[in-house]
């Protein structure tokens, strides 16, 4: 995220996109064209949430949220916690289904189209995530083999250049120890109804606001509620702080961090450096560098395929044309549509020839030109003059001479058998 960017903004641009083209994502699999219709999307943060809810306009029947119970009563009218889809042979989902950490350990989704969207913030605690495990519990959700985006995710992050230093972390470790260790020993001093009501209090304490300045929690010991350490919580600290001191403290740490972790692939240099190259050319050169790339390295087509930001035309062009037609036309765009468009459209042409021309039969060279020219304009090829000896491109004919009733000696075309 740069600066200025955080989930709301970008988000709301998803959202836009999404409603302006119809779709998340596309790729092409096997020739194939395939689009993403619905989001999952994971945010650490309630309010964020409902400030997208609120901002885009969504409504219930486009959103499924998956958070904490004590949540529910923030959530904007008419929305509701749960709902998520369990059907995975007819599975009908929402186009937006928000997530926080609290709700999706150990949840399946099921989903054709799904694509993923991970957000997390190394400057705040409750927005960072362990880069080992929440990650890969986040990208093993999405259960459906055909759902072609299952393994993909697009994450949003920030990093924190300067986090808390270990000494700082440590003190403030011991710190809380210590008062944890002062308030038990209070608890444990205290009269049988004042622990009753001790617990009560504890329990009434909000989430947010819980393990700050202690490890206090309310425990099961001997089958009774009662106060003690929570010995995971101050674990989970000491990871947290590990994973925001360690990758969240460079762009570089957290990405190979991902990397290793999840055992993700590393793309061929040659692939990184032309997407390099592609991502910051201008308009004019993008389509000589596609071709001159997929010309020179046929090995990494699907690498190529699989990239949502090349200009789709440019696959079905290569494909169709070639190489050499490309460079032909010296890789300009408006000759290559023309081009490819007489191509599209050679079939429907020809067919309506075959309709329009009747064998035998002689026609003049502008009774000829004019037909072709209504072909053409009724196939959709505009921008193409036609000219009588185009006809032999479709049917098979020939010129002949005939004289007329001047006796004047011109030229016609005969249709062939």
């Amino acid at each position: 995220m740069k600066k200025g960017e955080n989930a709301v903004k970008l988000c709301t641009e998803l959202i836009q996109k999404y409603r302006n083209n119809g779709y998340f994502e596309r790729k092409i699999i096997q020739g194939n064209v395939v689009y993403s219709r619905e989001a999952c999307i994971f945010l650490n943060e309630v309010k964020s949430i409902i400030r997208i809810i609120e901002k885009n306009n969504l409504l219930p029947e486009e959103v499924t949220i998956l958070c904490s119970e004590s949540k529910s009563s923030e959530l904007p009218k008419g929305f509701t916690i749960g709902g998520l889809c369990t059907d995975r042979n007819n599975p009908i989902n929402k186009t937006f289904t928000f997530c926080t950490k609290a709700s999706f350990e150990g949840v399946d989704f099921y989903s054709t189209n799904a694509s993923t969207y991970i957000f997390i913030d190394g400057g705040k605690e409750w927005l960072s995530l362990d880069v080992a495990i929440d990650l890969s519990q986040i990208l093993g959700r999405q259960r459906l083999d055909c759902n072609p985006f299952r393994h993909d995710a697009t994450l949003y992050y920030k990093t924190v250049p300067n986090p808390v230093t270990e000494v700082e972390f440590r003190q403030s470790q011991s710190e809380m120890e210590q008062t944890t260790k002062e308030r038990l020993d209070m608890y444990d001093a205290s009269p049988e109804k004042s622990k009753k009501w001790l617990v009560d209090l504890h329990l009434k304490i909000s989430p947010e606001e819980k393990f700050v300045s202690d490890y206090v929690d309310v425990i099961q010991k001997n089958g009774q509620s009662t106060l003690g350490f929570n010995y995971l919580v101050m674990a989970a600290k000491w990871n947290q702080w590990y994973q925001r001191r360690y990758y969240y403290s460079n762009s570089h740490q957290l990405i190979s961090g991902i990397q290793s972790a999840l055992g993700i692939g590393r793309k061929p240099v040659e692939v990184r450096d032309f997407e390099s190259w592609y991502n910051n050319a201008s308009d004019k050169d993008k389509l000589a560098g596609y071709a001159d790339f997929r010309n020179k390295y046929p090995q990494y087509d699907e690498w190529i395929f699989q990239n949502p930001f090349i200009d789709l035309r440019f696959h079905q062009w290569y494909a169709t044309l070639g190489y050499s037609t490309l460079k032909r036309v010296n890789f300009k765009e408006d000759k290559v549509i023309n081009i490819y468009n007489e191509y599209c459209v050679q079939d429907l042409i020809k067919t309506a020839c075959i309709n329009a021309f009747e064998v035998g039969k002689i026609y003049s060279l502008k009774d000829v030109k004019n037909m072709l020219q209504q072909i053409y304009d009724h196939a959709g090829f505009f921008g193409k003059t036609a000219k009588a000896t185009d006809l032999g491109k479709y049917l098979c004919s020939q010129k002949v001479q005939r004289t007329d009733g001047q006796g004047n000696r011109l030229w016609y075309i005969e249709i062939l058998g």
